[in-house]
Formats: C-alpha cells, structure tokens, sequence
C-alpha cells in the first residue's frame, strides 16, 4: 500500500527530459517520492528528449543526476530499482509531428490514467507542443500541463505564450 493515498495513477511526462532541471530537479524529486512510497503503484515517468539515448543510458543519467543532487535523502537499491522501473525514455523532436507516435502508444497502454505534462523546454515551444499534443491525440479529460516559467521575455510574449497554451489546455 502506497502513501499516496487518494492519488490516481498517473504518467508523468517530461519534455526536456535530458536537461539540467529535469536531472537536477525534476528526476530527484521523482525518486524522492518513491522513496518516501507516494507514487501510486501503476504510475509512470516518461521522460522525452532529443537525444538518443537507451533506455539504459537514460536510466544511468538520471541515477547519476541523482546521487548527485539527492544529498538530503540517500536512496536505497531497493528504492532506485522500483523507480527505474517506472522510468521511460522516448526519442522526441518536438518540430518532428511523427515522433509523437511512440509517446501516444506508450500512454495508450494506460489510456485512462492522469497524464500530467511537464513542459522543461523554451515557452517557445509550448504552443507546438500542445497543438502537437492535441493532434496526436495525446489529450483527454484527465490531462494536466505544467509550465516551466518563465512564460515569456515580456508581458506581449508572456501573453501569446497563454494564448498558445488556450488553444488545447483549458484553465480547469
């Protein structure tokens, strides 16, 4: 039994899954989490990248990432093998619409969990990111988005940055 009591599963997905606020961040925190036994048993960390990289070799970045950054809260092989085992790694160009195939399949092996997208790229890409999204069909009434700030150089570019975001994600 899980922590995380009154927490659906969930796939949590990580554009910019190969950068410095994902692996510093992100992905201990994540294992923090685990650790601690509040992530639902069935959920998922989908990590997405331009990189190409194994599964493997992400695996290996993000447990480096972490032993670095976790200094508070040492982790156990224990605790590292059942968040590995949670973690995924995709190959996706976010101005490449096809690439966005393998990430729907993955989520449609569990079409009605939580997807919460967290967007660790330019606010330039935001927009795309969620036409791209909604295109695919990657989004559906449990989906949430999460914004890495900031949203924009100035108050215009911050407002077209929310407007793009509109087209797909209500505020709900």
């Amino acid at each position: 039994m899980t922590a995380a009591l009154g927490v659906d599963p969930f796939n949590f997905i990580v554009f910019g899954g190969t950068g410095d606020l994902a692996i510093r961040k992100l992905m201990p925190a994540m294992l923090f989490s685990e650790c601690d036994g509040r992530l639902p048993e069935k959920s998922g960390i989908i990590a997405l990248g331009r990189r190409d990289l194994s599964q493997k070799d992400y695996a290996s970045l993000v447990r480096k990432g972490c032993e670095k950054h976790m200094t508070d809260n040492p982790f156990s092989e224990e605790n590292w093998s059942a968040f590995a085992k949670r973690l995924h790694y995709i190959k996706l160009d976010v101005k490449e619409p096809a690439d966005f195939n393998a990430l729907i399949e993955k989520l449609q092996i569990n079409p009605d969990f939580i997807r919460v997208y967290y967007l660790a790229t330019h606010s330039s890409l935001f927009g795309e990111i969620g036409d791209r999204l909604k295109e695919a069909g990657g989004i559906h009434d449990r989906t949430r988005i999460v914004l890495e700030k900031p949203l924009g150089m100035d108050l215009e570019s911050a407002q077209k940055t929310n407007e793009s975001i509109a087209r797909n994600f209500s505020e709900e």
